[in-house]
């Protein structure tokens, strides 16, 4: 996806076990591909909680998607799921996409990757959480944060995309 494409209307089963509707609306959506396993996931927990905490009273949807293939990871299995989304603050908003066709449509590739629509479905930031995987404190650019920032005061951001760095969606193997 590029800034500008929209969000399309999709349902998955959260870690909770019940089906959830991800759509345009309220003050914007942020969708994080994460998952089980990846070390970078795991230094960026903290930083996700908080994120969790403080958008999403504000009005901020926030659905983190897991989308890699369990039978190559097995750490990443729906089963797995519920620890992991308690760990991020995500409880019921921790996503299965089996198929992996969401991941697909929005062009993921890396585990954590976001993507953050404004109210009207449209992508205006994608890539990185900040520009320090390794240590909150040493982050000097808050991406994302800026990027929420600005579609809740209703602003146009300039920096649409930095890349991300994490690791890769294990994709299902076809043929």
């Amino acid at each position: 996806m590029q800034p500008g494409d929209k969000l399309s209307t999709f349902t998955l089963r959260g870690s909770d076990g019940e089906l959830h509707e991800v759509k345009p609306g309220g003050k914007g959506v942020l969708i994080l591909f994460l998952c089980n396993h990846c070390p970078y996931v795991h230094r960026y927990a903290s930083r996700i909680e908080e994120l969790v905490s403080t958008y999403l009273p504000q009005g901020l949807e926030i659905w983190g998607i897991n989308s890699n293939d369990a039978a190559r990871v097995p750490e990443d299995a729906f089963a797995k799921m519920p620890a992991m989304a308690q760990r991020l603050g995500l409880e019921g908003r921790y996503l299965h996409d089996e198929d992996q066709s969401i991941a697909r449509q929005m062009r993921a590739e890396r585990t954590p990757e976001a993507y953050l629509f404004n109210p009207a479905g449209e992508l205006v930031y994608r890539g990185a959480i900040d520009d320090n995987h390794q240590d909150a404190k040493l982050a000097r650019e808050h991406y994302l944060i800026d990027a929420i920032e600005a579609i809740l005061l209703n602003h146009v951001l300039q920096n649409q995309y930095e890349t991300p760095v994490g690791c890769t969606i294990k994709w299902k193997q076809h043929g």
